[in-house]
C-alpha cells in the first residue's frame, strides 16, 4: 500500500504506524495514538496536536511556528494570485478594446470570412453598412473595424474571384475534353441581357465535374454573331481551345443556334 501524502506540519513529529495505519506513533515518546477513526475518510490530526500540546511543549511551539509560517506563505501566494488575476483581467480588457493592427492575421481572417459570406449568400455589399450587422460585429469582436462596402466590392471580392478562378483553371486545364451549357436571357425589366457559360468534364477518376465559368452582361443587341464572339472569348479566356472543345448544349433560340454555327462549335439543343 502506498503511503498517503501528508501535508500537515504535525507529521514532522509523528509517523504512521506500520501495522495499523489508523494509528500514529509519536516520534518524541513513541506513544501510539489514534488518528480518529477506522477508515481513511475519518482520519484527522486533532488527537496528535492535543498530545503534542499536553506532553511536548517545545515541539508544540515548533509546530505552531511552522504552521503559522506555512499559513503566511500560503496567504502571500493567494494574494499574489489575486493581484496577477486582477492585472490579467485588466490586460485582457485593454487588449479586447484595442483595435487590430493593419497586419493582424485575425483582422484579415474576419474580413475574408465576411467577403465569403457576401459571395456565397449573394448579399449586397451594403450589408457591411447595415446597423444590425455593425452592432453584431461590435459584440463579436470589438477590436475589428469594418471596412467599407467599396473595399469589399473593389478589393476583397475581386481578389477572392482571382483565387477561386486559379483553382478552377487548374482543374479545367487537366481535362482532356470540356463540354458546355449556355443560356442567354433578358432580365424581367428588359434593361439588361446576360450570357452564361458552364463547363462540364470527366476527371482522371472518372467523376463528373462542372464549373460555372462566367456570366457576361450583354451591352449590345444579342445577335448570333455577337453571342458567338462572346462564347469564343470566354472559352479562350479559360484556355479551352481547339480539339478540347466538346459539345455545347444550348436553348433553341434562333440567336443561340446561329451562335453555335458561327463559332463552329458542335452543339445540341434542349
Amino acid at each position: 500500500m502506498s503511503t498517503p501524502k501528508l501535508s500537515s506540519k504535525i507529521w514532522n513529529f509523528f509517523t504512521i504506524n506500520a501495522e495499523d495505519e489508523s494509528k500514529a506513533n509519536c516520534d518524541v515518546c513513541n506513544k501510539r495514538l489514534t488518528r480518529g477513526g477506522r477508515n481513511a475518510c475519518s482520519y484527522g490530526t486533532s488527537a496528535l496536536i492535543n498530545h503534542l500540546r499536553s506532553f511536548h511543549h517545545s515541539e508544540y511551539d515548533e509546530y505552531t511556528r511552522s504552521t503559522e509560517s506555512h499559513k503566511r506563505k500560503r496567504d502571500d501566494e493567494e494574494d499574489s494570485k489575486r493581484k496577477h488575476s486582477k492585472q490579467g483581467n485588466l490586460d485582457y480588457f485593454i487588449e479586447k478594446m484595442t483595435p487590430f493592427g493593419q497586419n493582424d492575421p485575425r483582422k484579415h481572417a474576419i474580413t475574408k470570412s465576411i467577403g465569403e459570406m457576401i459571395a456565397v449568400d449573394m448579399q449586397p455589399f451594403c450589408l457591411v453598412k447595415n446597423i444590425g450587422f455593425t452592432r453584431l460585429m461590435k459584440v463579436l469582436e470589438p477590436r475589428y473595424k469594418l471596412p467599407s462596402a467599396m473595399h469589399f466590392s473593389r478589393t476583397i471580392i475581386p481578389n477572392m474571384y482571382l483565387s477561386v478562378k486559379a483553382i478552377i483553371q487548374e482543374r479545367v486545364d487537366k481535362a482532356l475534353y470540356v463540354c458546355f451549357t449556355s443560356d442567354a436571357w433578358t432580365s424581367d425589366n428588359n434593361l439588361h441581357a446576360f450570357l452564361s457559360l458552364t463547363a462540364h468534364w470527366i476527371d482522371s477518376n472518372w467523376e463528373r465535374q462542372y464549373a460555372f465559368l462566367q456570366l457576361r452582361l450583354l451591352e449590345v443587341s444579342h445577335t448570333g454573331e455577337m453571342l458567338a464572339a462572346e462564347l469564343l472569348s470566354i472559352m479562350e479566356e479559360w484556355k479551352v481551345v481547339g480539339d478540347r472543345r466538346g459539345i455545347l448544349v444550348r436553348d433553341n433560340g434562333s440567336n443561340m443556334v446561329k451562335a453555335a454555327r458561327v463559332a463552329k462549335i458542335s452543339d445540341l439543343g434542349c
